[in-house]
């Protein structure tokens, strides 16, 4: 079975976690940011004290009350992914995520910080249900069809990883001519197709599945 070689693209698909990371260690919010509701803020600052004690468990235990309490919090998701990877304690985070969306499907960070925790623990087939989940924000995105027909392929699926080729192609035919986003598309299309008809599998920041193509 091909292998997924997550060596660059977890820093590309982390771009929004590894910025809610760096913001959850400043405890002043930018004005975009929702506001705190003060029952969650409690239990985020507990969450602190406990990881700055070593308690992972519990801390992990206060950021899903966080999430629970307030699914929007702009810095709990980030928390949980930066101690989960930190300790490669995955499951503490599965969970937390799993709940949250199972307590609102239409949270799309928390079907992002799922997709990419399954991915850590590669649980494919579990991942591509979160992708899919991804599209339906994003049915635009050609980095989810990429790697969601990228998973496809990890499972043996060559028919769902065509079908994401062809989402990807439908996407190029669709965008303006001559612009940024038909590039990504024609060059995520043509690296899925190569990864298609090679059997190997590689997720790297730049895509595709050629040796030329690593950093």
């Amino acid at each position: 079975m091909a292998t997924i070689i997550c060596k660059d693209i977890r820093l590309g698909f982390l771009a929004f976690v590894c910025l809610v990371t760096l913001q959850s260690g400043c405890h002043h919010q930018r004005r975009d940011d929702p506001p705190f509701r003060p029952a969650a803020e409690a239990r985020w600052h507990d969450a602190h004290r406990y990881f700055s004690q070593r308690r992972t468990e519990e801390g992990c235990e206060a950021l899903r009350q966080t999430i629970l309490l307030q699914p929007e919090h702009p810095y709990a998701y980030g928390d949980i992914l930066f101690y989960c990877k930190k300790e490669k304690q995955y499951d503490l985070g599965l969970s937390v995520f799993q709940d949250a969306a199972k307590a609102n499907a239409d949270n799309e960070v928390a079907w992002s910080a799922l997709a990419y925790v399954l991915i850590e623990m590669h649980r494919w087939t579990d991942a591509i249900e979160a992708y899919k989940e991804l599209v339906r924000f994003k049915p635009d995105n050609c980095e989810i069809h990429y790697t969601l027909g990228a998973l496809y392929l990890e499972v043996g699926d060559k028919e769902g990883a065509f079908g994401e080729y062809e989402e990807l192609i439908d996407l190029k035919i669709w965008s303006w001519p001559y612009s940024f986003e038909r590039h990504l598309y024609d060059r995520r299309a043509k690296q899925l197709l190569e990864c298609i008809e090679t059997g190997k599998i590689v997720l790297i920041r730049s895509g595709g599945c050629s040796p030329d193509w690593y950093d």
